[in-house]
């Protein structure tokens, strides 16, 4: 967001004087964690008041309102909660109080400007232009709907410990007909309990597309169909957490099918669950993970899919090759739905457990209960206690 407001300039006979130039300020972004979002303006007080109120309105409704003293030139922050979902005018309105001690000298002043909240990220007029934060750690880009979503690709972070980060705001309900193809790199995705749902984008599609680097947590993918993994189709570098992705159809002719990724390597999940999924495919498929080429951690995750079909060997965690290394902790899948977890013909660690068990809390050994999840004793299974809004 960028405001028109310019500097506190001078004195015109008795009345204190605004003087706004059309030339913007600066961006709208987060100063800190304890500010919040909001607007920065440079700001040069009149040497004969330092009292200024600041007021924000949307169309007649008053969004901010606030009196600041400014002694000396500096840059002010108005925490003000901004629409990030859409650009829209807002009216700015600066009052110059007068200075007690000049009192009857001096008359208030008052000027008024609108401007607009425009892109944040550097695509203005783009569909799904970001319109909050400037992809920090400390002001991630705030994502609101799909379009924003799906504009997510276009931010690719610089490597792997220079991450662009991002922050879903709302649950998002997917309602568009097709999902590009992307490839993504280095991005931190942190859903904050938040889901998309209604993923049924026509000729398939993965949110995440082909991703390297990818963080993801606190993120979930409710009702979905595709003809790939709905998380990411390939990938390197995957570590999600506190995620799940539930009642869906994954439906494909041929290989490398799985409800958190199609095929990776170098794949780490804590704490995630796949429930009521639909896998189907010629090869390479499994109740989690397509095809886990190497390095694969799991921890505390479960899986319960509806089916998993394939005319060769089926996984009931993940296909897997000979070569490929575990390592694999309180991690349960449900028997039957494959002879193994691993297709190395081996459990690897990962506990299969029949469908009474996985309706009984104590089948769960080695979660946390207390903080990361809760039984649903309606749904008879655990579920993340981020998602609890």
């Amino acid at each position: 967001m960028k405001t028109g407001i310019g500097r506190l300039l001078a004195l015109t006979g008795a009345a204190l004087f605004l003087c706004l130039p059309a030339q913007a300020a600066d961006t709208a972004a987060m100063a800190d964690n304890a500010q919040g979002y909001g607007i920065k303006i440079p700001f040069a007080p009149s040497p004969r008041t330092s009292s200024y109120t600041f007021t924000v309105y949307d169309g007649d409704v008053l969004q901010l309102s606030q009196t600041l003293d400014i002694p000396s030139p500096q840059t002010v922050f108005l925490p003000f909660a901004y629409d990030p979902a859409q650009v829209k005018t807002y009216t700015l309105e600066v009052t110059a109080n007068v200075d007690p001690l000049r009192a009857g000298l001096d008359r208030p002043y008052t000027k008024r400007i609108t401007f607009d909240a425009s892109a944040n990220c550097g695509h203005p007029g783009a569909a799904g232009a970001l319109l909050a934060g400037d992809g920090s750690a400390a002001s991630p880009y705030l994502v609101t709907n799909a379009a924003q979503l799906e504009h997510v690709a276009q931010h690719s972070g610089a490597s792997s410990t220079r991450p662009a980060y991002f922050r879903q705001i709302c649950d998002i309900a997917y309602d568009g007909t097709s999902w590009p193809a992307r490839s993504i790199s280095s991005i931190s995705y942190d859903g904050d309990g938040h889901l998309l749902t209604g993923f049924k984008p026509s000729g398939g599609g993965s949110v995440f597309g082909d991703a390297a680097n990818l963080s993801l947590s606190n993120f979930g993918i409710n009702d979905f169909s595709t003809s790939n993994s709905p998380i990411c189709s390939s990938l390197s570098n995957l570590v999600l957490s506190q995620c799940f992705v539930q009642n869906g159809t994954i439906s494909g002719q041929s290989q490398n099918f799985g409800p958190l990724s199609a095929i990776g390597s170098s794949i780490k999940a804590s704490n995630c669950y796949v429930y009521d999924v639909s896998v189907t495919g010629y090869t390479n498929v499994g109740g989690m993970i397509g095809n886990a080429i190497d390095n694969l951690y799991l921890e505390n995750c479960f899986t319960k899919p509806v089916q998993i079909v394939t005319s060769k060997v089926k996984s009931g965690v993940a296909w897997s090759a000979p070569y490929s290394s575990f390592n694999v902790l309180n991690t349960y899948w449900l028997s039957g739905s494959a002879s193994y977890a691993f297709t190395t013909n081996t459990n690897a660690g990962a506990t299969a457990l029949s469908h009474a068990q996985m309706q009984q809390q104590s089948s769960y050994a080695g979660f946390d209960f207390d903080s990361v999840w809760r039984w649903d004793e309606s749904l008879k299974h655990p579920v993340l206690r981020v998602f609890d809004h």
